[in-house]
């Protein structure tokens, strides 16, 4: 049986079952169609039932003869894999017009199954109570109608009802919004307790890396006022100063960043010339340019270029 082994009850599908149903029955059917205009071209050369063929005509017999070997092979496999798909329970459903016809029928109750706020119960709820106000007001618009046109005193309950169903939605989502700012507030007071935590640690680690760090740069100035250490004890202390140096300005922009991230830092904000400050930034750092090997392209105005900022933290802010 097709799609089974022996002494196996499980199907195994074939690597043509992955094509889509209505694609192998599409082909199919070109197949089958394919197969029979040829063959009606292929008989139309002349009488076969003089009992001598020409050349002409074995070759014809011949090359349909292959065609029909390939074509019912063809057919075969796309007829058992079809078989297969039955027995599996998929041929409708594996196929693009279903999924197609699924999608739109998804679509349509993703709508009013409010699936897109399963998440968010607040918003769900929002979104359940909006949808029956929309249906109520719908029957209640028809019973009007209708009462107005049996020309009964009913007609009167629906826009009483449909009051009633205002004050219901209208206080239900009060109550909701008043859940979601809460909800807001103690996200928002949750993330300023973290930023304070934050700004804590880095303030704290900051100075506790600063203390025994200005204790450690005094100690190198006094080696380096020493006169009997040799050449290489002090190419030693330079490069114990480089790199102490270079600490400490990463220590102080640390609290700096400590500082600023909780409001505290102070800004004196002064009207300066760009330019100027480009061209010092450049002076300041042509040694480290120079080491670096790359070269400079710079093009300023020659008109000043006046900008408002703070000019201490903007020359840091350049020179990183």
């Amino acid at each position: 049986m097709t799609g089974r082994k022996p002494d196996d009850r499980e199907l195994h599908p074939g690597k043509i079952d992955s094509v889509y149903s209505d694609i192998l029955t599409a082909v199919l059917c070109f197949l089958v169609v394919l197969w029979y205009l040829l063959a009606i071209a292929a008989f139309e050369t002349g009488p076969y039932d003089t009992g001598v063929l020409t050349a002409y005509q074995k070759g014809t017999l011949v090359i349909f003869g292959i065609i029909t070997l390939s074509v019912t092979a063809l057919c075969e496999m796309i007829v058992l894999a079809i078989i297969r798909k039955i027995k599996a329970g998929s041929l409708i459903k594996h196929s693009l017009i279903y999924k197609f016809l699924y999608w739109i029928y998804d679509f349509a109750v993703s709508l009013f199954d409010g699936r897109r706020f399963s998440r968010y119960p607040l918003t769900k709820s929002l979104f359940y109570r909006q949808l029956i106000f929309i249906i109520m007001s719908f029957v209640y618009v028809f019973l009007t109608f209708l009462s107005v046109a049996l020309e009964t005193y009913a007609a009167l309950i629906p826009p009483v009802l449909e009051v009633i169903m205002i004050y219901w939605y209208v206080k239900g989502n009060n109550r909701t919004y008043m859940d979601i700012n809460r909800g807001f507030n103690e996200s928002l007071e949750e993330q300023m307790k973290f930023e304070r935590m934050k700004v804590a640690l880095i303030t704290n680690v900051s100075h506790d890396l600063k203390t025994p760090l200005t204790s450690i740069v005094s100690y190198i100035d006094l080696l380096t006022k020493e006169e009997d250490l040799s050449e290489t004890a002090r190419d030693y202390v330079r490069i114990l100063g480089e790199k102490t140096g270079r600490l400490s300005n990463m220590v102080s922009d640390l609290f700096d960043l400590a500082k600023s991230t909780s409001g505290n830092m102070p800004v004196d904000i002064e009207k300066l010339d760009l330019r100027k400050l480009i061209e010092q930034t450049l002076a300041d750092m042509s040694d480290r340019i120079e080491k670096s090997g790359l070269a400079f392209r710079v093009k300023l105005s020659e008109k000043p270029m006046q900008i408002y900022t703070d000019g201490k933290n903007s020359t840091g802010c350049s020179g990183t």
